[in-house]
């Protein structure tokens, strides 16, 4: 079957000097076996262009939307084959369409998995599907109990694929919308209310509509309408923040970056033990990181410990360089005493301080500085 496809245009009537004739190898075929064709009925390939958007042309019953197109190109050296990949994704369908012939042997099948092969990855999805609450080391267990039964037991892979493979797939399930009003719906699904179980996330920190069921305003992110979104669980909060008998308690803070979709700051608090375990009590998403900010954060939780009668007092509070957060503490809490963690204290010193004794005083005491601060 010959036909008439464009290699690179984003619409379906492109001009006839950007088409080539092509056969169709595979047609009308779901991505499961479009995805089987090009890693056993093919020699391997390379995509070289990927999820190119026409036109689609495999629903003419529908609204006009895109599909998705790969460009892919014969790995033997010299082979000029090329292969036009389509894929709507409304409808799981598809076809293959091949440019020239090959200069070379071909096989009867060939083994072109990159990664997990896809038998293996159908096993995941459907478990995952199954059971949203399945862990990495339950879905290793099941696959290395059932793998005779499933057809796997001749397919290389190893656990750290199959762990990768579970959190893409998760986060593939996650919606990918980015709406203040997703979020606002979200989370005010999420609330306190008065017979919440104690192990039940719930969020607070920003204002509501005043509604009977109180809807969530949520800022844009700009300087003067921040985001503050928090989360805690009753539990948490009673188990770690009641500090009475605990004058000696040693509380944390601090802020990773780059998890949520608009790089914002998430904050974890928490409070440690002596055996140096960590005790997580409260988290919170900020869109800056300013003095105002860490007050309302630690506002919002002494305004929870009061509702719940829970006595919060912290008298040491361990952090990084943070000045803005270190002011912020000293505000809400008089008597703190902030505290640098090691970590961070050995990276200012190196950051800061060796590299002018290196220049100054010469290789010895910038080893001495070194070594003393591991």
């Amino acid at each position: 079957m010959i036909e008439n496809l464009s290699e690179s245009s984003n619409d379906s009537n492109a001009t006839s000097s950007l088409e080539t004739n092509w056969s169709v190898v595979i047609n009308d075929a779901t991505a499961e076996k479009l995805n089987d064709y090009i890693c056993n009925s093919i020699p391997k390939s390379s995509a070289y262009q990927t999820n190119h958007e026409l036109y689609c042309r495999f629903c003419l019953d529908l609204s006009r939307h895109k599909m998705k197109q790969q460009l892919r190109q014969c790995n033997q050296p010299q082979c000029p084959v090329k292969f036009n990949v389509l894929l709507c994704e409304k409808k799981d369908i598809g076809s293959i369409a091949q440019k020239l012939e090959h200069n070379h042997f071909l096989s009867d099948y060939y083994n072109n998995y990159n990664g997990l092969p896809e038998k293996v990855k159908t096993v995941i999805k459907n478990l995952i599907n199954t059971n949203p609450k399945l862990i990495p080391r339950q879905i290793r267990t099941y696959l290395n109990n059932n793998s005779d039964k499933l057809g796997i037991d001749d397919l290389p892979f190893n656990f750290d694929q199959v762990v990768t493979f579970f959190y893409r797939y998760k986060d593939s399930l996650a919606p990918k919308k980015n709406k203040i009003e997703d979020v606002e719906r979200y989370l005010g699904d999420h609330l306190y209310f008065a017979t919440i179980e104690p192990n039940t996330p719930f969020f607070f920190g920003f204002s509501t509509d005043g509604r009977p069921q109180p809807a969530p305003i949520i800022g844009n992110g700009s300087a003067n309408n921040p985001v503050r979104i928090y989360a805690t669980t009753l539990k948490l909060l009673q188990l770690n923040c009641n500090s009475d008998n605990q004058d000696l308690t040693l509380f944390h803070i601090d802020g990773t970056y780059k998890i949520t979709i608009e790089n914002y700051p998430l904050l974890v608090f928490g409070r440690s033990s002596p055996n140096r375990t960590l005790y997580p009590i409260a988290f919170g998403i900020i869109s800056k990181e300013e003095k105002e900010d860490f007050i309302h954060f630690y506002e919002s939780i002494k305004l929870l410990c009061r509702h719940f009668n829970i006595n919060l007092r912290i008298c040491f509070l361990m952090q990084d360089a943070q000045s803005a957060c270190a002011t912020a503490a000293m505000q809400c809490f008089p008597n703190v005493v902030i505290l640098m963690c090691w970590f961070h204290l050995k990276q200012c010193i190196k950051r800061n301080t060796v590299e002018y004794v290196y220049k100054k005083h010469g290789y010895k005491k910038y080893s001495g500085i070194r070594n003393d601060t591991g």
